[in-house]
């Protein structure tokens, strides 16, 4: 499966920045459509492979987001929910790409580990 960045417009007209995973670009594309959503860019996402626990996080960060999702996932909120918020809410671009496809990959059933070890 290959990761795929977005750019495409909602029903509201907003611009939404987003990632996909697929197995090609036409499936992505197709999966895309199917939100209702104007494709307007796509393209291999490339990076996501190194380490969410190599230097471009820093301990700070990985603390909080560790904090955050225990409080939201201890208040009965659903692991890609509780992504999906810490996600807005963050600034760092690579965790934020990190975030999305955990968020994604969880939604499609793989558990939180099995994504994280994928970041090693």
């Amino acid at each position: 499966m290959k990761i795929f960045h977005y750019k495409a417009r909602n029903e509201k007209g907003e611009i939404v920045d987003d990632i996909i995973q697929a197995g090609s670009e036409s499936e992505a594309v197709a999966a895309i459509k199917a939100n209702n959503l104007q494709l307007l860019t796509i393209s291999t996402d490339t990076g996501l492979g190194q380490g969410l626990l190599q230097g471009r996080i820093s301990v700070a960060e990985k603390s909080s987001l560790c904090r955050f999702l225990a409080t939201m996932l201890r208040s009965g909120m659903s692991l890609p929910e509780a992504v999906d918020i810490i996600r807005a809410e963050t600034k760092n671009k690579r965790l934020k790409k990190i975030l999305g496809d955990i968020s994604f990959q969880t939604q499609k059933g793989k558990s939180l580990s099995v994504v994280l070890g994928q970041y090693e």
